[in-house]
C-alpha cells in the first residue's frame, strides 16, 4: 500500500514534543498543495524539546522505493526517523493525503 508523501508542511516532532523543521531534502521540482515534496535523506532541527539532554536533530533515512525526484527517493510517512541524541523513533505525519508513493 502506498504511503503519504512528506512535504515541507508535514508535522514532525521529537518523541518529547519538540517541533522540528527540515534542513535539506534537496531542491524539489515537485510540490503538493504549493509546498515542496521532500526527497533524499533529510535532517530536521528540533526546538523546544523538554528532555534532558534535549533532542537537537531528527535524522530521516530512506524513502519511496519506486518514486524519485531528480534521482532521489521521495520521502513518505513510512520512513525511518530517529531523534538524536536519544535514538528514539520519530513518527512523521503528512500534512497532505492526496499524493502517495511506494
Amino acid at each position: 500500500m502506498a504511503d503519504a508523501v512528506v512535504t515541507g508542511a508535514s508535522v514532525v516532532t521529537c518523541p518529547h514534543g519538540g517541533w522540528a523543521s527540515p534542513v535539506g531534502g534537496g531542491p524539489s521540482r515537485v510540490s503538493s498543495g504549493g509546498v515542496a515534496v521532500l526527497s533524499g535523506d533529510v535532517t530536521y532541527t528540533v526546538v523546544g524539546c523538554p528532555a534532558s539532554p534535549p533532542c537537537v536533530m531528527i535524522r530521516v533515512l530512506g524513502g519511496a522505493g519506486r518514486v524519485t525526484i531528480s534521482g532521489r527517493a521521495v520521502l513518505t510517512t513510512a520512513v525511518t526517523a530517529t531523534a538524536e541524541p536519544s535514538g528514539d523513533r520519530v513518527r512523521v505525519t503528512a500534512a497532505q493525503e492526496r499524493v502517495r508513493a511506494t
